[in-house]
């Protein structure tokens, strides 16, 4: 999901640093991918799948905002670094064509890491470093923390600003949409205060989405933070964690616009495609 506008808070375009990787596919590679904290699915660039082969099994319906698409699905070995998992992966294109995939839930939720906004890398494993731990729990493969007084967000990595699907406080202005289906606008608020843990966060644009179908209340940028640790192992998070970090690093180099994408157990999608 990419948002825009111009409206009272912000100006212009509205983008986000995101973070790569590199990517190994059935052993080919290795190739761009971004991180999408926010994605319960990995996503593979179509025509690189007809380079290595990969036939798709069936389709799934992804539902967003703007529209529904039908997407093909293969399954192929995704690895990073000594890391390597058979998956199922949605084939679709990227809209930004400096990549060629998209590393989502699907094999983050396998492991430890830390997502370090400020240097734009992602490192795996380790210890814990110090601070708060906040509880983490998943909602349809996706990582949710609690930010008061909005709710249960998603932790992603692929959004530019908090998104809020419950919300019915007025609203200030208009963002621009653009996903998988099509183009859109969505309301603006701003929200004078948010906690999550021991961090307070003030005076943040949010847009304002219909989702009275969706169990998570909006997603949190994981941009908002220095640093992100996740232990999905012992399902908590700390953030802005300092320096005594985890051991064993993929470096990371940053990147254009974030994408978005979504599986349910239903093979139905209600989240954001990009």
């Amino acid at each position: 999901m990419t948002l825009s506008g111009r409206c009272r808070y912000s100006r212009g375009m509205i983008s986000v640093a995101a973070l790569v990787v590199m990517v190994s596919i059935n052993g080919h590679g290795p190739y761009r991918f971004l991180v999408d904290t926010g994605a319960a699915s990995c996503v593979l660039d179509p025509a690189l799948s007809r380079e290595l082969g990969l036939r798709p099994e069936y389709r799934v319906e992804v539902v967003t905002p703007t529209g529904s698409a039908v997407v093909p699905v293969a399954r192929a070995a995704i690895g990073v670094e000594e890391r390597e998992a058979e998956l199922e992966v949605l084939l679709y294109s990227p809209r930004d064509a400096r990549v060629r995939g998209v590393l989502g839930q699907s094999f983050l939720s396998r492991h430890n890491y830390w997502l370090d906004s400020r240097r734009g890398r992602i490192e795996w494993g380790g210890e814990a470093p110090p601070g708060r731990r906040v509880p983490l729990t998943m909602i349809e493969g996706r990582p949710a923390i609690t930010a008061e007084p909005e709710g249960r967000l998603i932790l992603d990595s692929g959004a530019s600003h908090v998104v809020l699907f419950h919300s019915t406080a007025g609203t200030e202005g208009r963002f621009h949409i653009e996903t998988l289906a099509g183009k859109g606008y969505a309301r603006l608020r701003r929200i004078p205060r948010l906690r999550v843990g021991d961090q307070v966060l003030s005076s943040l644009d949010a847009a304002i989405v219909d989702g009275r179908e969706r169990t998570e209340d909006g997603l949190l940028p994981t941009s908002l933070f220095e640093g992100v640790y996740v232990n999905n192992r012992e399902s908590y998070v700390v953030l802005n964690p300092v320096a005594g970090k985890p051991a064993s690093a993929c470096c990371a180099v940053k990147s254009g616009s974030p994408v978005r994408s979504r599986e349910s157990k239903r093979k139905v999608s209600r989240n954001w495609p990009a």
